[in-house]
């Protein structure tokens, strides 16, 4: 019966620790996110410049446009979730989502707050 109980325990602690590690993201940074397209994670980098261009405001980081090395994007549908006005060039700023490219460069598309992370 103890070896019962103990078998349990054991295997409840590695279910925990699988768990954790799964909700767990990676966090990058402007020197290595183009290495992560298609994977979720959590971009951390200083904001070089921001700009509403047509249907898209750009968060832009290493760089101004067309030399950035990374942008967020809020596309208009999403852009009243948001105050643009908090983000600022100069601004630390970190966020969470799937990692695209679009054009060569590295992007995380924002829809949600949420994906900005504290």
């Amino acid at each position: 019966m103890m070896q019962r109980a103990l078998a349990f325990v054991a295997f409840a602690a590695l279910l925990a620790l699988a768990v954790r590690a799964e909700a767990m993201e990676t966090v990058v940074n402007v020197s290595n996110v183009g290495l992560y397209v298609g994977q979720r994670v959590t971009f951390c980098g200083t904001i070089s410049q921001t700009k509403q261009a047509g249907k898209a405001f750009f968060i832009n980081f290493g760089g101004h446009y067309p030399q950035h090395r990374f942008t967020n994007v809020i596309f208009k549908s999403d852009q009243s979730r948001f105050n643009l006005a908090d983000f600022a060039p100069g601004q630390n700023l970190c966020t969470t989502g799937t990692v695209k490219e679009y054009k060569g460069v590295p992007e995380i598309v924002l829809t949600s707050p949420s994906q900005v992370v504290e």
